[in-house]
């Protein structure tokens, strides 16, 4: 239907509200004029409702004129097929029409984000694990010569078994003591390690790299929407820049913790690498038990069509 003939019909729809206005309007007068005769007790000329009057007249003339519309309307699709109304491709939503205040308002899951998660666990995890590798290296200086603190017999213990006596600078390196520590070179639980330099240079740019990649991954709206799978990437970027840190300023990473049976050891590890694994469960869970993706409803477009 054409502006023109929108504007036809408003214009004739509001003619007609005028005269119904106006009929209203005498009815009035008529019912007032008429209350002398109903103090006098002649109720005969006293409409019983002002709405009764002229509602057949009116009703006539509204049907025939809807009428004879209707019969226009099919006359010039007949002639003009063409010219009527095309199906609309582009759906039609509140958002759409100018003027309206409605807006669109998407399901609660769709808005839901866990990237502030993400963010926080991978902060939190970075702290913590430099706090303790700091204090435990302090706690356990002893001159110079090391410690260790056993907690479960022959099962768990704090160690920092030696350091390199070599002297170090920079209050970043010597905070714990004057001696640098021995570190780890190669890799998570000490794979790698006796390559020494190599290895953390190696290691250092594959954490870089890691790192870049695990945050332009959470990034991505299908990561940002699932809980478990932003709690894994925080968690593996903790610990990913936790051991960073470590290669950047001491040349490979501090290991204090220590699980063994008795004679059965357990490679020595930190804080880090706990979040590196605890991330990676998390990652092979969401993997294989996460929710499917949701199926998005039927376009309106389809919809539209289908009508």
């Amino acid at each position: 239907m054409t502006q023109a003939e929108l504007a036809s019909y408003r214009k004739q729809l509001l003619d007609l509200r005028n005269r119904l206005n106006g009929d209203v309007s005498h009815l009035t007068t008529e019912a007032l004029r008429n209350t002398g005769g109903e103090a006098s007790g002649s109720l005969s000329n006293t409409p019983i409702h002002m709405a009764d009057l002229g509602t057949d007249n009116f009703e006539q003339e509204f049907t025939g004129w809807t009428r004879g519309r209707s019969a226009a309307a099919r006359s010039a699709t007949r002639r003009s097929p063409s010219s009527g109304c095309k199906r609309s491709r582009t759906p039609v939503t509140a958002s759409s029409v100018h003027g309206s205040s409605n807006k669109v308002r998407e399901g609660p899951m769709a808005e839901r984000s866990y990237r502030k998660l993400f963010w926080v666990l991978a902060a939190a995890g970075l702290v913590c694990d430099q706090v303790t590798k700091y204090g435990v290296f302090r706690w356990l200086y002893n001159g110079g010569q090391g410690d260790r603190r056993e907690y479960v017999s022959n099962v768990f213990e704090i160690v920092v078994a030696r350091f390199t006596g070599e002297t170090g600078a920079g209050a970043l390196r010597t905070w714990s003591g004057e001696q640098l520590p021995q570190v780890n070179h190669g890799a998570l639980f000490g794979f790698l390690n006796e390559h020494v330099g190599l290895a953390n240079a190696l290691f250092a740019v594959v954490s870089l790299a890691a790192a870049a990649a695990i945050v332009w991954w959470s990034s991505r709206p299908s990561a940002r929407r699932e809980l478990g799978l932003s709690a894994a990437l925080g968690l593996i970027l903790a610990g990913t820049l936790g051991n960073l840190y470590d290669r950047l300023v001491f040349g490979g990473v501090r290991d204090f913790l220590h699980l063994h049976y008795y004679a059965r050891e357990w490679p020595v590890f930190n804080l880090a690498d706990c979040c590196l694994v605890l991330g990676a469960v998390l990652l092979l869970g969401q993997a294989f038990l996460g929710k499917a993706p949701v199926q998005a409803p039927a376009p309106a477009q389809e919809m539209a069509e289908a009508h």
